[in-house]
């Protein structure tokens, strides 16, 4: 069994992240261009491509065409956050987790208002996280890490290092034992690379997030 859920960290409510968030995303449109693939345009705009297929009604009979009206469901391009004077100041629609390495802490922002923050730790040394901006690839209740033989619970996967995968997830616990793992750490650069939040956090977000919603890991 998963282990107990542990308190909030000071200054993070369930009401802020109950109602000043929606999964609901924000869109906007691209007009399709003479060379376009579904492939590139996902790229461009940060986007699984099965997400921006589904958005756009592509089952197998659609063709891109030059001249096409698309919705893009979300996007994280480059520029999408950057640093202000009390912090990372994001734009565009929709629901963005972004993570700080330096810091420690990471935040969700609804429509470019900070919604919450929270302590967070990112890879260790020898495994470090990757800043960049990515998408939530994958979204699962517990996710195995086969070296480490544990579970990480709440997990969405962001993006691929190597032939594995990292992510946002809860506390870690035994695949044997269900002993938590580093569950005192949070704060701390301990992953193996992925981002890690306390179980509450990490729930709260997880019911929130949906497929494609943006992530960027600042170094």
């Amino acid at each position: 069994m998963p282990p107990p859920t542990p308190a909030s960290p000071p200054g993070v409510t369930d009401q802020a992240l109950a109602t000043g968030a929606s999964a609901s995303p924000g869109t906007q449109r691209y007009t399709v261009r003479a060379g376009d693939s579904l492939w590139q345009i996902a790229r461009h705009f940060g986007l699984p491509v099965d997400v921006l297929a589904s958005a756009n009604g592509f089952d197998g009979g659609k063709v891109l065409r030059e001249g096409m009206e698309l919705v893009i469901p979300w996007s994280n391009v480059a520029g999408a956050v950057r640093y202000g004077v009390d912090g990372p100041v994001v734009k565009g629609p929709g629901l963005h987790f972004v993570a700080s390495i330096t810091d420690r802490t990471c935040w969700l922002f609804r429509d470019g208002a900070r919604v919450a923050g929270w302590p967070c730790s990112p890879g260790r040394p020898g495994s470090p996280s990757i800043p960049g901006n990515y998408t939530v690839k994958t979204k699962a209740p517990r996710a195995y890490n086969a070296a480490a033989d544990f579970w990480m619970p709440f997990w969405l996967g962001v993006y691929d290092a190597g032939i594995y995968e990292n992510g946002i997830h809860g506390v870690p616990y035994s695949a044997q034992t269900g002993e938590t793992r580093w569950q005192d750490l949070v704060g701390t650069p301990i992953t193996y690379g992925c981002i890690m939040l306390d179980d509450r956090t990490a729930e709260a977000l997880y019911d929130l997030a949906s497929l494609g919603m943006p992530v960027t890991i600042l170094p």
